[in-house]
């Protein structure tokens, strides 16, 4: 078990993020070791990928239409290293010696003369370096420090017209410094997005990610730290969610940095609560299936008698109309797991839609119900397992919203109660075993990699802890 550092916000020269991640400089170097040829195996080997790009030069002294590449293979990759540069803390990732035999749909002309069919090419050991530092005065206020490099030793390229290719062939090496030119300027366009990124750091603006139509604030809270001396990467973002209807995050964020745990997850993440409290308000879950119909009709007998032997339930559940403030009553515990609701608060307001249908009408608002929710959730991944349980469920100040609805219906807390319980019941006892996703052969296949795979509650209060171990980091 891992208990918190002693680090305060005043400590840290900033404030602690609701998402911290720690990543092992050596295990990522293992990954890129077998990663960076897989990927290009998987992702280019034997696919084709649409161009379309056309380029005409003034009045017709050259033109150039390229529809679609096939890679045939890409291989070599003979240099793949993440490390640091020595004596310092500035990151240097490697990736060489890479080849590539390529056929093409293409076409080039010029000088007005008759074009020919581009049909293959060979690029020999393409080298990509990346080094990267971050520099900060007060370990809050920080800029990226980049350097870019990119080189091509040999090419070849094959078309279909004899006068083409002697006048290719003539002309290589200005080709190549046309390539070399043109390599240049990609590595200018990472300069020019480099400095962009440090000009929106010097202005302090906020950053932000869309996930799943909320908007998370990826914010750094202090500045990403990449040591030598600890062999790590590490970085604190903010996390939270922003509430729509306020356009402000509406969860405290943590008061300290959890530590490091001494496992074997040796690449390690940590989520705060506070990221999960902000995620409340614009959470839309819904359910249906036999068990749903069968509760909400065994729940409400108005409708079992409304809508007939044929009908089909689906429920809606929101949780838009929370209190003004913060939320604070989703909680990741050690002892307890993740705790939903406080039942001294009286829960996380829940509004539930009941939609019905039969053959005469298709998912109709029968229903309206509001309560707080409260519930406990023993929830792990590991190894590829997805184990939750639902216990514990209660509703609180339960009321029906008799105008929205088609049928008139009558509940109360302990009704209420029983019918989540229920729910919950249903989905432990399909589960009991938890959810195995290595039995997709995919999935298999990438479990025998990440080694240690882990995504708990059970480990640092107010976090899930989560991590893994690459299958060459030597943990065991």
């Amino acid at each position: 078990m891992a208990a918190f550092a002693t680090a305060q916000v005043a400590d840290l020269g900033g404030v602690p993020g609701g998402v911290m991640a720690s990543l092992n400089v050596t295990s990522l170097n293992n990954i890129l070791q077998l990663a960076a040829p897989l990927s290009a195996n998987k992702v280019l080997n034997g696919n084709t990928f649409a161009i379309n790009y056309k380029k005409k030069g003034f009045l017709g002294v050259y033109n150039v239409d390229i529809q679609d590449v096939s890679f045939i293979t890409v291989d070599g990759f003979d240099v793949r290293d993440v490390s640091f540069k020595e004596g310092t803390d500035t990151l240097v990732a490697t990736v060489g010696g890479i080849d590539v035999d390529a056929t093409c749909n293409a076409e080039v002309s010029g000088l007005w003369v008759i074009g020919a069919a581009l049909e293959a090419f060979t690029l020999k050991n393409i080298t990509v370096q990346i080094e990267l530092a971050t520099t900060s005065d007060n370990q809050v206020n920080w800029q990226l420090s980049e350097v870019t490099r990119l080189s091509l030793e040999d090419l070849t390229l094959t078309l279909d017209s004899r006068f083409w290719q002697r006048l290719v062939n003539k002309n290589m090496n200005l080709i190549k410094i046309g390539i070399y030119t043109g390599l240049q300027k990609v590595v200018s366009i990472i300069d020019t997005k480099a400095a962009a990124l440090n000009a929106k750091l010097a202005a302090g603006e906020d950053f932000f990610m869309a996930i799943h139509g909320s908007q998370m604030n990826t914010t750094m809270t202090t500045f990403p730290s990449l040591s030598r001396e600890a062999n790590l990467i590490t970085f604190n973002m903010d996390g939270r969610f922003v509430d729509e209807e306020t356009g402000t995050a509406r969860a405290a964020g943590p008061a300290s940095v959890p530590a490091l745990v001494d496992g074997k997850q040796r690449d390690e993440i940590f989520i705060h609560q506070s990221v999960f409290n902000s995620l409340v308000f614009d959470q839309v879950k819904s359910f249906n299936g036999t068990n749903v119909t069968l509760e909400v009709l065994k729940a409400f007998p108005e409708l079992a008698s409304h809508y007939g032997a044929d009908a089909a339930a689906e429920i809606h559940f929101t949780h838009a109309n929370q209190p003004a403030g913060d939320m604070d009553q989703i909680t990741f515990s050690v002892e307890d797991g993740i705790q939903v609701g406080d039942a001294a608060k009286g829960g996380i307001i829940t509004q539930m839609q009941i939609l019905m249908s039969n053959g005469a009408v298709s998912s109709e608002l029968a229903a309206e119900v509001s309560f707080g929710n409260v519930m406990n959730l023993n929830f792990t991944f590991d190894d590829f397992l997805l184990f939750k349980h639902y216990s514990a469920q209660q509703a609180l100040n339960t009321a029906v919203t008799a105008e929205t609805g088609a049928v008139t219906v009558a509940t109360d807390d302990e009704k209420m109660t029983a019918f989540l319980t229920a729910l919950g019941n249903h989905y432990n006892e399909k589960h009991v075993d938890g959810i195995n996703y290595k039995a997709n052969q995919i999935v298999g296949f990438v479990a025998g990699l990440l080694r240690h795979t882990l995504l708990t509650p059970y480990v640092v209060d107010e976090y899930l802890y989560g991590g893994f171990s690459w299958i060459s980091d030597g943990v065991w």
